[in-house]
C-alpha cells in the first residue's frame, strides 16, 4: 500500500483530499499545512506520494520536489498558467477545477509508478562503506594467497561462504580476516 500524504495551506483543503482518498481505500498517512512538514513526513515514510499545490509560502513545488526522498512522487494541484512548459522531474500536476474522478485516476497511476519506483530502488546494489569495501578486498587477497584463487574465484568463493552461513558479505569477509572461516 502506498502511503499518501497530503498538503494544503488550509487544513480544510486537507481535510477534504484525504476524505476522498480514504474512502477510496488509499492510504493517507499525513495532513499536513507547509512544504518543510512534508519533506520531514517524507524523509520519515522513504515512499509515497505527496498531494500538494504548486507553490507553498515557504517554498514552491520545484524546490519541494528536488528535496524529497527518491521514493516519493508528487501531485501539485495547479492552474495551466502556472505550469512550467517542460514539467517538474517526479511531478504530475492535476489542473483546477480537480473533479474528484480525476483526482482518483492521477493518484492510481502515481501509486503504481511509485510502486514500480520503490521496487527499483530496493533492487539496487547496497553502497558499501570503504571500511566494508576494505574488509571485502582483504578477504580475497587471503582466499587468493591460501587457496591460489584468481580474484573473480575468491570473489564467487566469498559469496558462496556466505550464502552458505546466511551471512552477509561483509561478515563473511570479516570472519576470514580474523581467520575464524
Amino acid at each position: 500500500m502506498v502511503n499518501v500524504i497530503v498538503a494544503f495551506p488550509r487544513p480544510e483543503v486537507g481535510k477534504n483530499i484525504k476524505h476522498i482518498l480514504v474512502q477510496s481505500g488509499y492510504h493517507v498517512t499525513h495532513v499536513l499545512t507547509s512544504g518543510a512538514q512534508v519533506l520531514s513526513a517524507a524523509k520519515e515514510l522513504s515512499f509515497g506520494i505527496a498531494i500538494v499545490p504548486y507553490r507553498f509560502k515557504d517554498m514552491p513545488c520545484q524546490e519541494l520536489a528536488q528535496n524529497l526522498p527518491p521514493g516519493f512522487l508528487l501531485l501539485a494541484v495547479t492552474t495551466k498558467a502556472e505550469w512550467p512548459d517542460g514539467g517538474i522531474p517526479r511531478t504530475a500536476a492535476l489542473f483546477q477545477p480537480v473533479r474528484v474522478r480525476e483526482l482518483l485516476s492521477a493518484v492510481e497511476e502515481l501509486s503504481l509508478r511509485s510502486t514500480r519506483l520503490q521496487k527499483q530502488i530496493r533492487r539496487r546494489p547496497k553502497e558499501r562503506s570503504e571500511e566494508e569495501r576494505r574488509l571485502i578486498t582483504q578477504a580475497k587477497e587471503i582466499l587468493m594467497e591460501k587457496h591460489h584463487m584468481s580474484e573473480p574465484q575468491a570473489h564467487r568463493y566469498l559469496q558462496k561462504l556466505s550464502m552458505d552461513h546466511s551471512a552477509g558479505l561483509v561478515e563473511t569477509a570479516r570472519d576470514i580476516c580474523n581467520g575464524t572461516s
